[in-house]
């Protein structure tokens, strides 16, 4: 990958009445040291910032406009979709990408359980309820356990 990269962006329709412009998205994480934000003229980076450093920790580049995304209410881990079958993970530890297994199953909206081990997906015609199992190590766990 070539160094710096360009960002994808959209100017504001002129010919429509209030174009979407300005931030679109944004949510605290549940421990309040990250904010993730989108721009409405930049839908598919989403931008995540450490607020106790005062940084960008992350952007996150899509193929697709994103649609929707959430913090796990447990621990700074963050979801997101782009309309694909795809359900994309952020953590301060890394980042992955799953696979929902689903024929036709392409995901709009998402919305996680009180306690994150449960994540609702929404297709336009159905949803599917998603166990979440740890795929990025937590920074906060010890791996010297003597084992």
């Amino acid at each position: 990958m070539d160094f710096p990269i360009g960002l994808p962006s959209q100017k504001p329709a002129v010919d429509k009445p209030n174009p979407k412009q300005g931030i679109g998205l944004l949510s605290w994480s549940n421990d309040s040291h990250y904010v993730f934000t989108r721009n409405d003229n930049m839908p598919t980076v989403l931008w995540i910032w450490d607020i106790c450093r005062l940084e960008l920790a992350a952007v996150l580049v899509q193929k697709e406009p994103i649609r929707a995304a959430a913090w796990e209410p447990t621990c700074p881990r963050l979801v997101l979709c782009t309309g694909s079958p795809h359900l994309y993970m952020w953590s301060p530890s890394g980042a992955c990408c799953v696979n929902i297994p689903l024929p036709n199953f392409v995901i709009y909206d998402l919305k996680w359980n009180s306690d994150g081990s449960c994540l609702l997906l929404k297709d336009r015609e159905s949803f599917c309820c998603a166990a979440v199992v740890s795929m990025l190590p937590d920074s906060s766990e010890d791996s010297s356990d003597g084992e």
